[in-house]
């Protein structure tokens, strides 16, 4: 609810400056500390330990004195409200990189830890954290873990389920999962295809729960690919 009302207000205070408002939780923070980015002074143990998400804010404009003014201006904001409980704002070139290093380590990461099970979804805002507790608690019991980023500023949600120490596929855990987050996605309003099209392997999904009234035919999935490799040209 917090990083929705930041998104909101990020919206309203940065107008079209907003560039990337990006979402991750701290399971995936902890898997990108331990596997590929201790070098990183800026991910601290506290930027993760107590607070459930954290989130990258971008803005772009021509005028960069006027942007600091206003992220500054955001910030203070986001704090006051509540919504935030702690931020910084970049210094430098140096320190951009490295907080968009945190967030590119997030598919790597997940990758090195175990069998990723990898939904790439999108969903009206109010419901991504819905779908995430439901698939929670689907996944209690099991040995898999939820590690979740995303770009917000289009509701798309990359939803990763991860088995530590095993890399490969378990077909028990596959029939526990699946439908079951293709179905709740489509139920809570959501598609399945989102940013990175419907890809191989959920070909086999039928089409109606994809989502409904969505055209599935090869021509649309390439069109719907190259559109959004122009607007985000890095993967994962």
């Amino acid at each position: 609810e917090q990083v929705v009302s930041t998104l909101v207000l990020a919206k309203d205070l940065l107008n079209e400056s907003l560039a990337a408002f990006e979402m991750m939780d701290k399971n995936v923070l902890r898997l990108v500390r331990k596997d590929v980015a201790v070098h990183l002074a800026m991910l601290k143990e506290d930027l993760f330990s107590s607070h459930e998400f954290c989130v990258l804010v971008e803005t772009q404009g021509s005028n960069e004195t006027h942007e600091d003014e206003k992220m500054q201006h955001f910030l203070e904001a986001s704090m006051e409200k509540e919504h935030v409980v702690d931020g910084m704002l970049s210094q430098d070139l140096s320190q951009v990189l490295e907080m968009w290093e945190i967030r590119e380590s997030c598919n790597p990461a997940v990758k090195a830890t175990g069998y990723n099970y990898k939904y790439d979804l999108s969903l009206p805002l109010d419901a991504l954290h819905e779908l995430i507790l439901r698939v929670q608690q689907r996944l209690d019991g099991t040995p898999a873990q939820l590690a979740n980023w995303g770009h917000l500023v289009d509701g798309n949600l990359h939803l990763n389920i991860v088995t530590p120490g095993m890399h490969e596929e378990d077909p028990s855990l596959t029939s526990t999962i699946e439908p079951f987050v293709y179905e709740a996605c489509v139920a809570l309003g959501g598609s399945i295809s989102a940013e990175h099209g419907i890809g191989q392997q959920k070909k086999r999904i039928p089409c109606s729960i994809v989502r409904k009234g969505s055209d599935c035919s090869p021509s649309h999935a390439r069109r719907e690919a190259y559109a959004r490799s122009k607007r985000y040209p890095e993967s994962g």
